[in-house]
């Protein structure tokens, strides 16, 4: 199924929710066009990852490439309803110490709230 992201406000955050596949091409170039809207309007972003199904390489890239870009702009970026496939994809790859995964919206938005977690700062994935 290819890549479909609905944008929406929640106060000062902004909620992107993807659905489909994560893939080189396309769809990269779809999120990447969601997230710069996003970072523009908000630094703060939550990236419901519930209804992706399949993300490559290319789709962990922009991902690790996007947090550093909103970090870099005094946000944050957390994901949530993050699969037990991708969050294993995240463990192997050792990018689970730096992205903020939530079980739900309700959780990933409430945090925003919360003083600074200890994921530490990307630089220069």
């Amino acid at each position: 199924m290819p890549l479909s992201v609905d944008s929406r406000r929640a106060g000062d955050l902004v909620i992107l929710t993807c659905r489909g596949r994560l893939v080189e091409g396309a769809e990269s170039s779809m999120l990447q066009k969601y997230l710069d809207e996003a970072i523009a309007r908000c630094p703060r972003v939550v990236l419901h990852m519930g209804g992706v199904d399949f993300m490559d390489s290319s789709g962990l890239g922009l991902l690790a490439r996007y947090l550093i870009r909103v970090r870099n702009a005094h946000g944050n970026l957390k994901l949530c309803a993050v699969s037990a496939k991708f969050d294993e994809v995240l463990r192997t790859t050792k990018l689970r110490s730096i992205f903020e995964t939530y079980a739900s919206e309700a959780d990933a938005i409430a945090a925003f709230d919360q003083p600074a977690a200890a994921p530490s700062t990307p630089r220069g994935l």
